[in-house]
């Protein structure tokens, strides 16, 4: 049988091989930021208004994503981390599928899910999985295929994955802007008739106009427009003061992580970069390759500079770019070694196999290291449940959680203001303020603060904290977590 019929087989075997990559993660405890995003989506979907009575700095995307995995997994690690994996992979084949012809080796195009989905799966540890990167990653892997195919209602439709993915991630706005710009440089297809959306980047330019004017008369609608460009701007400029930067320290030390894991790959990538980019070989059929090599070199001084970012998670956003470049570097090496030596179709069949190890090797050992990480997420998850316990008995009511969002999540309560609990150490004094205002005006009969966040309010705002320990009483303390009780409160 030839290697092209087997091809059909060969990306089933593919999408198995990144399933089983990925099946682990399915039971893997949510961590503290996707427990906040479930949260608010919940609370979105009960009636409140992101950024007016649920505010965070996020995106809108990221709230849409993980209201649409609760509604069609319901809510808790097990529903997203399926959604997450089932939208991987379905992204991945459509990446075979169009990159086929791309490649000389057509039959390659089935290793595209080992090598993006896979790969992502190999060295994702608990706080990796299901972060706004991921998503946004695969929004712009999207509208990289819709412009890549040069089919006009693709790329209207790869237009609108461009906003989804900047909605997701602000780092995604330089390669949103980078793949836009560079599809001005795709000839229109010869078999498709001239009209104003027939090139590729035209139709594209209208899908991002359509669905970003979707998004701004959905927040206009619902009051939430000027709050989300307070948010975006004004709120990250004060922010910015408090904790000014986030430094080349720890994007060095994001960017060993991610290359370590993805040596192998980042090599046969590489190999890729320098074909697209030499001598021309013809705009069409360079094209994708140049696209994703862009991809990845606007991605990367993105990330950097994105504020409060920089993590090892963000890296995530360049996992696609990665594995596409990586298939197309296998597919030139094959190409050259068949010239130098002549191979058979099963030698050449060998010669790929034996590749795919080798790019996968250096993740391996990171599957040494998430047996530790399940096992101090399981054991936050006990100690989680242990203080939401506290609640059972108590009467319904909303509450507040200082602290990690998990705890919100496992007592089932809604959140009393509509500032949540999360990384008060990145908020400027009007916030704080606003907090105060906020809890006095409707204080919860519960108020969780988990260490060290007793010590925050205590610091960085006073009057606050003088508040709360005149308006409540300590009720139960279990491990590190305290429950205060609502007293009469004092006068406003």
């Amino acid at each position: 049988m030839k290697r092209a019929a087997l091809a059909p087989l060969l990306l089933l075997a593919s999408l198995l091989a990144s399933t089983l990559a990925g099946w682990e993660a399915l039971s893997m405890p949510l961590n503290g930021d996707t427990a906040l995003f479930q949260s608010g989506a919940l609370h979105l979907l009960d009636g409140r208004t992101l950024y007016v009575d649920w505010w965070d700095l996020k995106g809108p995307g990221v709230y849409l994503v993980h209201a649409v995995a609760i509604a069609l997994f319901g809510a808790g690690a097990f529903g997203l981390h399926l959604f997450e994996l089932g939208s991987l992979l379905t992204v991945s084949v459509l990446l075979a599928t169009t990159s086929r012809r791309a490649l000389g080796h057509r039959w390659i195009a089935a290793l595209m899910p080992v090598f993006t989905v896979g790969a992502y799966y190999l060295v994702a540890q608990r706080w990796h999985l299901s972060q706004p990167a991921v998503f946004a990653g695969a929004a712009l892997a999207l509208a990289w295929a819709g412009l890549a195919s040069a089919r006009p209602v693709a790329a209207l439709f790869a237009g609108a994955a461009l906003v989804l993915a900047v909605c997701l991630k602000l780092s995604a706005l330089a390669p949103a802007i980078a793949l836009l710009a560079y599809a001005g440089w795709l000839p229109r297809a010869a078999d498709r008739p001239a009209g104003v959306v027939s090139h590729p980047a035209s139709a594209a330019v209208l899908g991002m106009l359509l669905a970003g004017a979707g998004v701004a008369a959905l927040l206009a609608a619902q009051g939430a427009l000027g709050a989300f460009w307070w948010t975006m701007t004004a709120w990250r400029d004060a922010a910015d003061l408090v904790a000014p930067g986030v430094g080349l320290e720890r994007f060095a030390g994001s960017l060993r992580w991610f290359a370590g894991r993805h040596v192998a790959l980042l090599a046969l990538a590489l190999v890729a970069c320098v074909h697209a980019w030499g001598p021309a070989r013809g705009d069409r059929a360079g094209w994708p390759w140049r696209a994703a090599g862009l991809w990845l070199l606007v991605g990367l001084p993105a990330i950097a500079l994105e504020r409060f970012a920089a993590w090892p998670f963000d890296l995530v956003l360049l996992t696609f770019p990665v594995g596409l470049l990586a298939v197309r570097g296998l597919d030139l090496s094959l190409s050259a070694a068949a010239r130098q030596w002549r191979l058979s179709g099963t030698a050449a069949t060998a010669l790929v196999l034996a590749a795919v190890v080798i790019a996968l090797a250096p993740a391996l050992h990171a599957l040494t290291l998430r047996a530790g990480d399940r096992q101090g997420g399981e054991a936050l998850a006990r100690q989680v449940a242990a203080t939401a316990a506290h609640l059972q008995d108590q009467p319904a009511g909303e509450i507040y959680v200082f602290g990690n969002p998990l705890h919100l999540l496992a007592g089932n309560r809604r959140m009393a203001t509509s500032l949540n609990g999360w990384a008060w150490e990145l908020q400027p004094a009007f916030m704080w303020e606003r907090f105060g205002r906020e809890l006095r005006a409707h204080p919860p009969q519960w108020l969780l603060l988990t260490d060290p966040y007793a010590d925050l309010v205590r610091a960085r705002h006073p009057p606050t904290w003088g508040w709360i320990t005149e308006a409540y009483r300590p009720a139960a303390r279990i491990g590190n977590d305290q429950w205060m009780e609502l007293r009469a409160p004092p006068a406003r």
